[in-house]
């Protein structure tokens, strides 16, 4: 995030060079710094006190020596004769601030001050001596001004006295944080675990009565990123995300600010790390239980979701191996074996479905386009085309399948729209669908449609196959009803299974298309043939425009807003790419046509290596955890509570209903539901009433606990909505993947009488 907010304020820096004088101005009355002594005389030999005081414009706010994701620190560089020495500066503890983008920062607001420890020789020939100090910031509200001075402050040698500034530096020495073994608590442990690849979680246990803990800020670690946003306090431990973003070891020793309700203090601790690696090797390899993100954990306010355990085995989750192993009575009836023909009915109904869920109408504009070409067609030609289009689908199918298998039998715990956890698939998504939309919109030609002597050129077999794909891809995200109970028996089912199940919803959503080519006479309602079709087909590349808009939102839920950003550029080099082919390979030389696809393959690989490899270094650094938010829905927004299996047994067992939302950002279903019904007022009132609690099971990235408990219910797949009544772990209430408000509260007041 440091680097976007660098990238984010070149403009204003532009706008800086402009306006250098007014900005100078307003630099020096929003921020007024000075140098103040606690003594009126300095005495030889004898310590003192000196501070740099700031008193800052309301509204602004200055940087702590750790600055967070944004911003830099207050720089000091002292001024003192020979002989002089200046202890390190002393800093108050910080606040936090989120700035614009989500950035978290740490710093000050109205006034602070730096504090140090001034030593004279032990012998002064001077009679008034010159301190002095040169000072740099940035000072930031909705936009930030860089600011420098120079203070000094003259004194004469004498005895030593308080001076009219020593009650100010005193009341600022009280808000330096005192040292850790001063403090009413102690480090019982401080443990870094290895999450995945180059993702940490270090965790710290106390013990004694530190009174509530209300923050901690963190000192930067040389060579690893900390996910400030991520970072949490939760009882008497604290929970920091890290990725590497070097080659460096990870730090033996940590250190930050404590607040807590008695002060705060600066906790510094020795690290010991939890996994295979040693302190010397600390190789960056990816452990086979890859478990919810590093940033797996969320920000005060019970957003975002737990964090997995250490070693990735939910076995060793207190009470998961007991009541969750046991047999469900779902609903009030005991777990229901299924019958293969009843497995692949659901299958095919489930993938017929598919066709009107939210998540593949986007695909529908490409059905609609390809339904407009054969208008008029042979039909021979409709029905090749149809069958084209269905081997597409079946072939995607077939692909997801082995996946599915190879990567079960890897000893992975996957399930329905799995890929969409992956940023990189996320990403490749976003580059065809732009593709295909700059196609639709006549950036360049494949195989779509042209006018050239007023004769329509129609889709071909490589257009439909491609189609086919393209659709099975973008109906992945969401299960559909009949769908998730097909797709969760399968997933628990040898390989042959897999395959029929997924072969079957194949066919489902291939067939409506199938029907349409092999009964043309359906399509007598489309006009012939002519330049409307061109304007349908434009039309129809902003819906793919929209596709785009919708994966990058969940890949900025993943990696976060520079991800968006820097993905951005890359799109933006993938679309000069193709309308250079578009527009400089027509009626040209093979010679020219050669050198124009050279230049933009060598455009879009330079963008991805700059994009992703240099600034986002996104092989090293974790993903950002879906926070569980809050479900829109006017005024009295609902507060969500994060899922972890261990959170759901102890509130169940404190005689508390959990309600549970199974969701993803990358399920548009989900959204839906969420718009229409969570976010309802009616359904919000109850899920807000105190013995209701409302959990999230974010999924848009791997979460294990998520997908075994989705298992433990024979679903593969999001969205799925699940009710545990106070005191009966092994009674839940499932609902269906489509919910309305009277389900939820029929099931809730069920939960709650039984």
């Amino acid at each position: 995030m440091r680097k976007l907010a660098r990238f984010a304020i070149i403009p204003f820096l532009l706008s800086l060079a402009a306006t250098a004088g007014a900005q100078t101005e307003d630099s020096e009355n929003v921020v007024r710094p000075r140098l103040v002594a606690g003594t009126k005389a300095i005495e030889a030999g004898k310590p003192f006190m000196i501070g740099v005081h700031f008193e800052i414009q309301s509204g602004w706010h200055l940087y702590w020596e750790n600055s967070g994701d944004a911003g830099f620190p207050i720089g000091v560089k002292w001024r003192v004769p020979p002989g002089f020495k200046v202890a390190p500066l002393r800093w108050p503890a910080p606040h936090r601030y989120v700035e614009t983008g989500e950035m978290i920062s740490f710093g000050y607001q109205d006034e602070t001050m730096l504090i140090a420890r001034v030593t004279p020789p032990a012998k002064l020939t001077e009679t008034t001596v010159a301190l002095a100090a040169d000072l740099d910031w940035l000072v930031c509200e909705t936009v930030c001004i860089p600011g420098d001075a120079m203070v000094e402050l003259q004194l004469p040698v004498g005895k030593s006295a308080p001076s009219d500034d020593a009650g100010l530096i005193s009341g600022f020495e009280a808000k330096v944080p005192r040292p850790s073994g001063a403090g009413p608590f102690t480090v019982k442990s401080a443990v870094a675990t290895r999450q995945s690849g180059k993702k940490w979680l270090i965790r710290i246990d106390l013990a004694g009565g530190a009174g509530a803990i209300k923050d901690f800020f963190p000192r930067a670690l040389p060579g690893f990123a900390i996910n400030y946003g991520q970072l949490k306090t939760e009882g008497s431990a604290i929970l920091i995300p890290v990725a590497a973003s070097g080659g460096k070891p990870l730090p033996q020793t940590i250190s930050g600010v404590l607040a807590t309700s008695r002060g705060a203090f600066d906790l510094r601790t020795a690290l010991e790390l939890s996994g295979p690696e040693s302190a010397s090797s600390q190789e960056m390899q990816t452990d086979a239980a890859e478990s919810g993100p590093a940033a797996g954990s969320e920000t005060p306010g019970d957003h975002g979701q737990s964090p997995a355990p250490p070693t990735g085995s939910l076995a060793a989750l207190p009470g998961s191996a007991g009541w969750l192993d046991r047999p469900f009575q779902i609903g009030g009836k005991a777990d229901t074996s299924y019958s293969m023909y009843l497995i692949v009915a659901l299958a095919l109904l489930g993938g017929l479905l598919l066709n009107v869920m939210p998540c593949v109408l986007p695909v529908l504009s490409l059905k609609i386009l390809s339904f407009v070409h054969q208008a008029g067609e042979s039909r021979q030609r409709t029905r090749s085309l149809g069958l084209w289009f269905a081997g597409g689908v079946l072939v995607s199918f077939g692909v997801l399948a082995t996946t599915v298998v190879a990567l079960r039998a890897a000893g992975q715990q996957i399930g329905w729209g799995f890929q969409f956890q992956s940023p990189a698939f996320v990403v490749l998504m976003s580059t065809i669908v732009l593709v295909f939309a700059l196609n639709l919109l006549g950036v360049f030609e494949i195989t779509g449609p042209a006018i050239g002597t007023g004769v329509l050129q129609k889709e071909g077999a490589t257009g439909a196959f491609f189609n086919g794909v393209l659709a099975t891809v973008l109906a992945t995200p969401c299960t559909a009803p009949f769908l998730g109970t097909a797709l969760g028996f399968a997933f628990s089912q040898p390989a042959g299974v897999i395959f029929l199940v997924f072969t079957a919803a194949g066919v489902g959503l291939a067939l409506p298309y199938i029907l349409l080519s092999w009964n043309p006479g359906w399509l007598k309602i489309v006009p012939r043939p002519g330049v409307w079709m061109i304007r349908l087909k434009e039309a129809m590349g902003f819906l793919l425009i929209a596709t785009l808009i919708w994966l990058l939102s969940v890949l900025g839920s993943q990696m976060g807003a520079e991800g968006i950003v820097w993905t951005c550029v890359f799109l933006l080099a993938v679309a000069v790419g193709t309308w250079l082919i578009g527009r400089l390979t027509l009626e040209t030389s093979a010679q020219r046509r050669i050198l124009t696809w050279g230049a933009a393959l060598l455009l879009v690989g330079l963008s991805y290596f700059w994009a992703f490899e240099v600034e986002l270094r996104w092989r090293d650094a974790g993903p950002v955890s879906a926070t569980a938010g809050r479900i829109p829905g006017g005024a009295g927004q609902l507060d969500w509570k994060p899922f972890s299996l261990m959170e759901l047994e102890r509130r169940v067992t404190a005689g508390e209903t959990v309600f549970i939302d199974f969701t993803a950002d990358w399920c548009w279903t989900c959204k839906v539901n969420e718009r229409t019904v969570l976010g309802s007022e009616i359904v919000r009132e109850r899920l807000s009433k105190p013995d209701v609690v409302a959990m999230k099971a974010d999924w848009t990235n791997r979460n294990p606990e998520i997908t075994r408990l989705l298992a433990k219910f024979g679903r593969a797949g999001v969205p799925y909505y699940v009710i545990f009544p106070a005191g009966r772990l092994t009674e839940p209430i499932a609902l269906n993947e489509v919910i309305t408000s009277g389900s939820v509260i029929e099931a809730l007041d069920r939960a709650m009488n039984n």
